[in-house]
């Protein structure tokens, strides 16, 4: 008894090795024949070295112990084993994937599954995708209620419904889950794997929010339709408005493309399924690959101009340019002919004329320079108001300032006529303020000129230059300050004149007088004719204290003014005659500044003072008056 007990105990213990062990079967060994398994975990495809077990199930899929492992031997996610086993089972795929929504390597693992029946011997393949994962949960519960095939075709068949992805009117899928593979070539069947793969993945980009969290995202994202679709087949209405904006959201051609980028550096030679014979991203019954109009809904497939753009989504199905351009279908703008303009080319580009023949342009460039209207048929000129010539590039007469022409009465410049004449310019006998830069005392004898009563004011300057550069503002009629040498004789130069010479500036303040000050010999009659530090803190009104005998104001104080002339330390070699010295060979861009200022004590007053400011200076107590010659 005790032998014949050991010698069973020996048997039952052999028996339970080989069940256990990787070369086992669920029934009688000896009749199990080897099978060769071969396939591929695809998301996209699994990377070199992602681990894949195959584990027998009983009758109602749960594992019964028995495993066999491998390895992916390429980054194909290609794999092979061989196994003496017959009988259902359930594959499992581990790795790292290529996600073709993002373009890259997946930054996590994610597990795949599938329930397959392997064949007693021979070569048989199975691929491990995602729609064997999506089903798996459903075809563990429908295996109570039928056969294994039955239960995998029923799930797969509930899952494309539930997922909606494709047309409403379904698609003819006719493979199961474990016959598909990206790999596998352009077929209808391939296309709708991968088509559900990529809406899975741009769902799992949604819900992230960031590419660093996709992974985590699509693996909680198909294991929940997993256990959803395992309960009633169907899923919540929150993942199914997921995948309904996931579809929308795909970028189709940009999946293929970055697909088959990735099938050349693995080494696969397969065309990338065409998911567009699968996607109807408008949803109007007609895939993209079939619908003229793949992200507009037009379930008639309108098209009245027979471009194979659909109406629906076709800008420019009704010659939106006129007959005289290209329009770009992309957002209906028109690429205009050379001689037409405008949205919708119905004008003529500038140098043509006479829409909608569209010729030369006689008033191309503008003859009449801004200042008129041009005639189209001759191109002659209506000058405006003010201007006048045969391209209006004169002011009438009563206007002055070309190119601006205001009115002159309107202006207010008055010119005051100084005749010819000779004096001693340079600082006068009995003047203890004199320094070396007033002398020589030199005589000069001048041409007569005109020299503007006042100063130009704060309105004047902004009527012709539209600027009003004054740091002391408010003040229509002060004196402009603030203005650079450059800028006050250019506004000289739009009335026909320039700035006074130094020479020109003395002969007016000591034409009727040889005294310290303009108004005599001491600073005591100061305050009759000079804005000054005596009298005042800002620049005031022009003309508003006593003018010299000739009709000037403000010659003495208000603000320093910019004469034409070059700095020079002394007055030796000054010119005689009136002219300015050295207009155009200036040290350091040294300008000449004279009569001082409202902030100017009595001996920077003075006729005979002089000092000198940069060119480019713009001094809040620096404006200008103007002279010319003689009309």
């Amino acid at each position: 008894m005790k032998v014949s007990a050991l010698r069973v105990l020996v048997m039952c213990s052999v028996l339970l090795w080989a069940a256990c062990s990787g070369n086992g079967d669920a029934g009688d060994i000896a009749d199990t024949l080897e099978a060769r398994l071969s396939g591929a975990i695809e998301k996209g495809p699994f990377v070199l070295g992602s681990g894949v077990t195959l584990s027998p199930v009983d009758d109602a899929g749960n594992p019964t112990g028995q495993v066999f492992n491998t390895q992916t031997n390429n980054d194909r996610g290609e794999f092979a084993l061989t196994i003496r086993y017959q009988g259902r089972a359930i594959l499992e795929g581990n790795g790292f994937y290529y996600n073709e929504v993002t373009g890259g390597l997946s930054l996590a693992p994610i597990d795949l599954r599938a329930y397959a029946s392997i064949a007693n011997g021979g070569s048989q393949q199975a691929f491990i995708n995602i729609i064997t994962h999506l089903s798996f949960d459903r075809v563990k519960a429908l295996l109570g209620a039928g056969g294994f095939s039955a239960a995998i075709e029923q799930a797969e068949q509930e899952l494309r419904s539930a997922l909606a992805i494709g047309p409403p009117q379904g698609l003819p899928i006719e493979g199961v889950g474990t016959s598909l593979s990206m790999q596998g070539g352009d077929t209808l069947d391939n296309a709708y794997l991968l088509a559900v793969s990529a809406v899975l993945a741009q769902a799992a980009k949604i819900r992230a929010g960031a590419d660093d969290g996709i992974d985590a995202a699509l693996q909680e994202l198909i294991n929940g339709i997993s256990l959803n679709l395992a309960q009633a087949g169907t899923l919540e209405a929150a993942t199914v408005e997921l995948l309904h904006q996931a579809q929308i959201d795909l970028d189709t051609a940009d999946v293929m493309a970055k697909l088959a980028a990735r099938f050349a550096r693995i080494g696969s030679d397969a065309p990338v399924p065409d998911i567009d014979r699968v996607l109807d991203q408008d949803f109007d019954t007609v895939v993209n690959a079939n619908d003229n109009c793949p992200r507009t809904a037009n379930p008639g497939q309108e098209d009245r101009d027979n471009d194979g753009i659909g109406d629906a989504c076709d800008l420019c199905y009704d010659d939106t340019c006129s007959g005289h351009g290209q329009c770009d279908n992309s957002d209906g703008s028109c690429d205009c002919n050379d001689t037409y303009a405008g949205d919708a080319c119905d004008q003529c580009a500038p140098g043509f004329a006479g829409y909608p023949d569209c010729s030369d342009d006689p008033c191309v460039p503008d003859p009449c320079n801004g200042h008129g209207q041009c005639n189209s048929d001759d191109g002659t000129c209506a000058c405006n108001t003010g201007f006048t010539g045969e391209i209006c590039n004169a002011c009438e007469e009563g206007y002055i300032a070309y190119p601006h022409c205001v009115r002159e009465q309107e202006f207010g410049v008055v010119w005051v006529t100084l005749p010819g004449g000779s004096f001693d310019m340079g600082c006068v006998e009995g003047d203890g303020k004199c320094l070396p830069a007033e002398e020589p005392v030199h005589s000069v004898t001048l041409d007569g000129f005109d020299i503007m009563a006042h100063e130009v004011t704060q309105v004047q300057y902004a009527l012709l230059t539209d600027s009003r550069p004054s740091r002391h503002a408010d003040c229509d009629q002060c004196p402009v300050d603030s203005v650079t040498w450059p800028e006050a004789r250019g506004f000289c130069r739009m009335l026909g004149a320039d700035l006074p010479s130094e020479t020109q500036w003395a002969y007016a303040a000591r034409r009727e007088s040889a005294d310290i000050y303009i108004c005599g010999p001491s600073d005591s009659c100061l305050n009759t004719v000079a804005w000054w530090q005596g009298n005042a803190d800002n620049s005031n009104p022009v003309g508003t204290l006593a003018a010299t005998a000739d009709g000037i104001f403000d010659l003495s104080g208000n603000v320093w003014e910019w004469a034409l002339d070059c700095w020079h330390d002394t007055m030796d070699n000054a010119p005689a005659d009136g002219t300015a010295w050295d207009l155009d060979a200036c040290d350091e861009n040294m300008r000449l500044l004279k009569g001082g200022a409202w902030d100017s004590n009595n001996n920077d007053i003075r006729v005979s003072k002089r000092r000198w400011g940069l060119a480019n200076g713009a001094y809040l107590n620096t404006g200008f008056r103007c002279a010319r010659e003689t009309p």
